[in-house]
């Protein structure tokens, strides 16, 4: 049974709202600044630092503050060696919390790489949200009336966002393998919520078909699971 679901998104695509508009129609959690949110109340960072990184290149948790003196919980243990924090506790106290999140079920994660990291785990669905160029400079026109040069932003961040999934993961953010959907916004973000529900749901009926089918010889039966049969289907 799908009980995460992961967007990616295209800078402009609207991808953020969706994850807004999906975990209100689930009723589930959201997670997207609210986990820069947590991850700055972990280590004492002022939340507007950690977002100012977020998601960039040079991994935004990869910060030298000297100087400094941070206090985390004995769970994750001291990110902080010589007064400079260390890039690869911050990374780990990220990770942990994404995954406590899909362990616990019931959330819409935005970015951050959470394709990449619950990649293989058939409780969730993994959407890539995309535009074409016209509509996703019509998305920020509205946002930031002020900037003069959208494709050059949008290349800007598209970028920055490749980079961060090349260096932390080794993938590349475009392979349509770590995605069960890829969405194009332009036709609505209601539609493109409605069409992720629809796969959750079709998901659990086929999780029920199969619970109530007469027990077949190993020798006939898919290796698959009733998840993965599900996401073979082409929207």
């Amino acid at each position: 049974m799908i009980t995460v679901v992961t967007i990616a998104r295209e800078y402009g695509s609207g991808g953020a709202e969706l994850g807004q508009m999906l975990a209100a129609k689930l009723g589930w959690e959201l997670l997207d600044r609210q986990l820069v949110d947590r991850v700055a109340r972990v280590v004492g960072v002022d939340p507007k630092v950690a977002a100012s990184l977020d998601e960039h290149a040079h991994r935004w948790w990869q910060w030298a503050i000297a100087g400094m003196s941070y206090a985390a919980p004995c769970a994750y243990g001291s990110p902080e060696k010589d007064g400079v924090f260390e890039g690869d506790a911050l990374h780990d106290i990220t990770m942990r919390l994404i995954q406590r999140a899909a362990d616990s079920g019931k959330c819409v994660i935005v970015g951050r790489g959470a394709q990449c990291f619950l990649q293989g785990r058939t409780d969730v669905l993994n959407v890539l949200a995309y535009a074409p160029i016209h509509e996703r400079i019509r998305r920020l026109r509205a946002r930031q009336p002020d900037c003069v040069d959208f494709e050059a932003l949008i290349k800007q961040v598209d970028g920055e966002r490749a980079s961060y999934i090349r260096q932390c993961y080794r993938r590349d953010w475009l392979d349509k393998s770590l995605y069960d959907l890829c969405i194009n916004t332009e036709m609505g973000l209601d539609v493109a919520a409605q069409l992720i529900t629809t796969a959750i749901g079709r998901a659990k009926q086929l999780g029920n078909l199969a619970n109530q089918q007469p027990h077949c010889p190993a020798s006939r039966r898919s290796n698959r699971t009733v998840d993965d049969r599900a996401r073979t289907w082409q929207w």
